[in-house]
């Protein structure tokens, strides 16, 4: 899966942006990268902040896992 990854300049300009009823946020990734979906980039309530959005890079998603599953997989 893609998602848009944001440095920390991208990441303090754009978290929390609102266009109600929608709220930009990212979280972070294993990588301790921020992120958010892909999907942003269709939301028309984002149309203002769109040049910004399109100039995060797109990289692979990378889940954290959680301990639980770290055991399964020993």
């Amino acid at each position: 899966m893609k998602v848009l990854k944001a440095n920390e300049v991208q990441y303090k300009e754009l978290n929390g942006y609102e266009k109600m009823p929608y709220i930009l946020g990212f979280v972070k990734d294993a990588d301790d990268n921020w992120i958010t979906g892909e999907n942003v980039l269709k939301c028309k309530e984002f149309s203002e902040i769109m040049d910004k959005l399109k100039e995060l890079e797109v990289i692979d998603y990378n889940p954290i896992i959680e301990e639980e599953e770290e055991e399964i997989q020993k």
